[in-house]
């Protein structure tokens, strides 16, 4: 039984749900809010949270080195890299490869991404995560231990000294299925009339709870955790609303482009509005396979030995985020190519080869911004129609405050003119006049995650709302306990 509007959630007001217990008149017992919008359910404990976390905002300004009595690690585990560290301070202390390296005796270590290691010699290489959707394929729980008591080797710091705070992100683009078929959601979006009519035609189709996936992933990392490691105290939160805290805020589209895809996450107060979100497969990993292509065409030979071929990918990696760039105009930017050779970069690639870098500078970046499928309309379009699209998505009355803060974050935004290109191709594709367009590319780049982390787990919410999931609570419920991890 609904009942009198109480805090707002995706731009409106939820209702407060009541359930009859017994049989007598007027015995009802409140159970929680629902929004109509996105059909979540929040319990009373998780607006207290919400509320609490809006006092988070600015913590970054006040991060410290902490050296001496931390108070939690924080770990973001990505696709490419891994960022670990301790809370409160103002960025990762290390920064390793997510994979494990074996050497030809059998013995495992991590190496660090710099590669400042290399003395280490490898004969085998096994990654953290798998390219399969399974989640039982996609973590090995016996590379996951090797790879995180490593970790904790290299921090000096015992697992179970400390609570641990672990960076995740949205898996993929399964809630947006709640769009079709769903008149009062559709007719409440700013989505364009063909969209719209497209939507309506569709035919009902069962909501996919979006945290499935991400739950499922998390229950694996905490029986590796907890049962392998004996940490004490555990949780988790989504990269995409740190790296909205890291950038002192709680409220606008984060635009995050890593290592294989990117994610355009909207996010309100705190909260992310699932049913807008949108997930391209295309990232970094693109742009250095273009640059590795262009390798292979200047005849150099991949056939090396594992340490000979680790080297080569690294000093690719590091060519193509030191040497290429987004060019503002990629119409007009070849005719600055034209009889000039002050533009071309060389690099070396291992040992006494050399490889020089022409226009591939220019258009290997260009995958970023190429024209795939959107998610509802099923229309090519490029990152910006992406990021509008998803916008749109969203309430009218949250329009004006999406736009006004959106937030570019990751590796594969920190190439040389990202930010001018993708704010002058916003501007092209957004029609809503009384929006005013303000893009923001993060300072803390590919750490935003990371330090939003360092900032929440810093302070003193998650410990006084005792919101860190305990060895004792874990015992008791098995894995599903992290399931309350928002």
């Amino acid at each position: 039984m609904p009942s009198k509007t109480m805090p707002k959630h995706c731009g409106k007001s939820m209702h407060r749900m009541y359930i009859r217990k017994g049989t007598e008149k007027r015995k009802w017992l409140p159970v929680g809010y629902f929004c109509d919008v996105c059909s979540e359910m929040l319990t009373e404990v998780e607006i207290m949270k919400n509320k609490e976390l809006e006092k988070i905002i600015g913590g970054s300004e006040n991060l410290v080195e902490f050296e001496n009595n931390p108070r939690a690690v924080v770990i973001d585990l990505g696709s490419c890299f891994t960022k670990v560290g301790v809370a409160g301070e103002s960025k990762p202390r290390f920064i390793f490869d997510s994979a494990v390296y074996y050497s030809e005796a059998g013995n495992s270590f991590i190496r660090q991404a710099n590669y400042k290691d290399l003395e280490k010699k490898s004969v085998k290489t096994v990654k953290i995560f798998g390219d399969t959707e399974n989640i039982e394929e996609q973590i090995d729980l016996d590379d996951l231990e090797i790879f995180l008591t490593h970790i904790f080797d290299e921090l000096e710091i015992k697992p179970n000294e400390l609570p641990i705070l672990l960076v995740d992100r949205i898996i993929d683009d399964v809630s947006i299925e709640y769009l079709k078929g769903n008149p009062k959601c559709v007719e409440n979006s700013s989505l364009s009339s063909r969209a719209k009519e497209m939507l309506l035609a569709e035919e009902p189709v069962k909501y996919v709870n979006h945290s499935a996936k991400l739950d499922a992933f998390r229950r694996r990392l905490a029986l590796v955790l907890f049962d392998r490691l004996k940490i004490t105290d555990l949780y988790f939160s989504i990269e995409d609303i740190l790296s909205l805290y890291a950038n002192d805020a709680n409220t606008g589209v984060v635009v995050s482009l890593g290592n294989q895809n990117t994610r355009i996450v909207p996010i309100y107060k705190g909260y992310i509005i699932f049913h807008a979100h949108s997930f391209r497969k295309v990232g970094g990993k693109d742009v250095v396979d273009l640059v590795k292509d262009e390798v292979n065409n200047q005849g150099v030979s991949m056939r090396k030995s594992v340490e000979e071929l680790d080297v080569m990918q690294k000093n690719i990696r590091i060519a193509s985020e030191e040497l290429c760039y987004v060019s503002i105009d990629p119409n007009e930017e070849p005719k600055k190519w034209q009889n000039s050779d002050k533009l071309a970069r060389s690099f070396r690639i291992i040992d006494d080869e050399f490889v020089t870098l022409e226009e591939t500078r220019f258009q290997a970046t260009e995958v970023l911004f190429r024209k795939i499928p959107l998610s509802v309309t099923k229309n090519p379009g490029n990152l910006a129609e992406a990021v509008v699209e998803s916008i749109r998505k969203c309430d009218r009355d949250l329009v004006k405050d999406l736009y006004s803060n959106i937030i570019l974050t990751g590796g594969a935004s920190m190439y040389e003119g990202f930010h001018e290109r993708f704010t002058k191709e916003m501007r092209i594709v957004a029609h809503e006049k009384t929006a005013e367009i303000n893009v923001n590319l993060s300072t803390k780049g590919e750490f935003s995650g990371w330090i939003g982390g360092s900032i929440l787990a810093s302070v003193d919410i998650l410990y006084d709302r005792n919101m860190w999931v305990s060895r004792d609570e874990y015992k008791e419920k098995g894995s599903s306990a992290v399931d309350r991890c928002f």
